[in-house]
């Protein structure tokens, strides 16, 4: 149920990134000459704004027909060892779509309101207090705090180091309340070559995700989480991917391909 309200908040968070920050975009005044790149298949005017804002793995979700395919082709036995795999890449992605709705706190808009200092309210009454640091006109640190009620002293819950008008290059460290946290980092160079890398430290959790996406919609990736490792890398061919995997656990590794 906590995780529950905690994404509830967040999603409140991504809607607000949703209306204000989608509609920041301007390619022409980016440092680097950096180009968007996206690999989804539904390419709306409001999907490629989205896709301009940050780094995402979306090729496999977008174009993972060969996959499937494959995957009815195997033997039973076979069949779990791909339906692990594909859940293990889709965490991957999945994990890249949620950094969004922390990074919609800053914005263009709210920017110029307020330099991304205010304070808000979260979804269970906690108060939530975002205070920011700008390095120059563009580059920010912004920290996310939370005070449980009036009075008490306030936790911090994140910090995130990037840039606008896009998230395209940055960090961003979650703080747990027993002690852990979660790194992270993202980039995007200047012919829109994708790199990420997130993994829990101080946890009871081992997980890491890595992975760099090329424009080509081809992609390398790795993924951890406790004595489970994938590793997988694909390329487009047409409309769906082709690729190869290895998949390892404390029985052992299995590979596979499609």
């Amino acid at each position: 149920m906590k995780n529950f309200k905690t994404i509830l908040g967040f999603s409140l968070v991504f809607l607000t990134f949703n209306i204000y920050a989608t509609s920041s975009v301007d390619k022409n005044t980016n440092k680097g000459n950096t180009v968007s790149k996206s690999c989804i298949v539904t390419e709306s005017e409001t999907d490629k704004k989205e896709a301009d804002l940050f780094v995402r793995m979306d090729s496999f979700r977008s174009y993972d027909g060969g996959f499937n395919e494959k995957m009815n082709q195997v033997s039973a036995k076979d069949k779990m060892l791909y339906a692990f795999t594909s859940v293990g890449i889709i965490a991957v992605e999945l994990q890249t779509a949620f950094t969004p709705m922390l990074l919609g706190f800053c914005n263009k808009e709210i920017a110029i309101d307020n330099k991304c200092n205010y304070e808000t309210w979260g979804s269970d009454g906690s108060q939530i207090i975002i205070e920011t640091k700008w390095k120059n006109a563009t580059q920010y640190t912004m920290t996310q705090s939370v005070r449980a009620a009036e009075g008490t002293a306030k936790r911090k819950k994140m910090t995130i180091s990037t840039e606008l008008p896009n998230y395209w290059n940055g960090t961003m460290t979650l703080y747990g309340d027993d002690g852990s946290r979660s790194e992270t980092s993202w980039s995007r160079s200047a012919d829109g070559t994708e790199h990420y890398h997130s993994e829990s430290v101080g946890s009871t959790e081992n997980s890491s995700a890595t992975f760099t996406e090329y424009p080509s919609c081809s992609a390398d990736m790795i993924y951890i989480k406790n004595d489970v490792k994938i590793t997988a890398n694909w390329s487009l061919t047409g409309k769906k991917t082709t690729g190869k995997f290895t998949y390892c656990n404390e029985k052992g590794c299995h590979a596979g391909e499609w």
